[in-house]
């Protein structure tokens, strides 16, 4: 018989482990469509692999953002929203939506982006 911390363990999709974390940061939306949208938001956690920030009312699966860290931009993919009040669709059809969460997978980072995130980790992370 699985215990819930066995099953929990199972569940964790992530390569990194996440780091609660409170701190801004101001995001843009890339690509050549929609592209051009900016917002400061609150990062939720942060690993190697990503992070979790508060949701822009412009925001979808799929977007590709630009995260300013440090005075470091890195590339994100948004994988997931969460949270309530979201609701599917394109974001033109959300703007009105509640605050909820943009789970970002980060794409591959340069050696600066790279040490900017690890330096977020040692100095920022909450309880750590």
């Amino acid at each position: 018989m699985l215990t819930s911390t066995v099953i929990d363990e199972l569940s964790e999709r992530r390569a990194h482990k996440r780091h609660p974390v409170t701190f801004a940061v101001r995001c843009r939306r890339l690509g050549p469509r929609r592209a051009g949208a900016t917002q400061v938001v609150d990062v939720v956690d942060v690993s190697l692999g990503g992070m979790k920030i508060t949701a822009p009312p412009w925001v979808d699966v799929g977007n590709v953002l630009e995260v300013e860290l440090d005075g470091v931009g890195l590339r994100a993919l948004v994988v997931a929203l969460s949270g309530h009040g979201l609701a599917p669709g394109p974001a033109s059809t959300t703007d009105e939506r509640s605050a909820g969460y943009a789970h970002l997978a980060f794409g591959s980072l340069s050696d600066d982006a790279f040490r900017v995130v690890l330096e977020v980790l040692e100095s920022r992370c909450l309880g750590v």
